[in-house]
């Protein structure tokens, strides 16, 4: 069982955040310590960076200030995890069909 620090009582209080659909929802710390991990970065790093994250976490938040303050911590700890962390997002600006992509790589390989 995880060890309760004043950080991440906290973050145990229902505090309602802004997702990018505009949907409000909880913040839920184990989301993040999750996607930190699924980055790359080891569970006691990933907690660390989540408890310092979830005491700055306001009332209606937008998930992307979160996610940007973990990008921060995380590639303090890591760049090559920081960036990795950021691969959804670099995904997403491709655009829904990633096409525009696909285009600029085979200009690449063509040349």
């Amino acid at each position: 069982m995880p060890i309760m620090t004043r950080n991440s009582v906290k973050s145990l209080m229902a505090i309602p955040v802004t997702k990018a659909s505009g949907r409000m929802e909880e913040f839920d710390i184990g989301k993040l310590i999750d996607s930190l991990m699924r980055s790359g970065a080891p569970e006691d790093i990933a907690r660390d960076i989540a408890d310092k994250v979830s005491v700055q976490v306001t009332h209606s938040m937008n998930t992307r200030h979160i996610f940007r303050m973990a990008k921060k911590l995380l590639r303090q700890y890591s760049y090559a995890t920081g960036m990795r962390y950021s691969l959804k997002k670099a995904i997403y600006a491709l655009g829904p069909t990633g096409y525009p992509f696909e285009k600029y790589v085979a200009r690449i390989l063509k040349s």
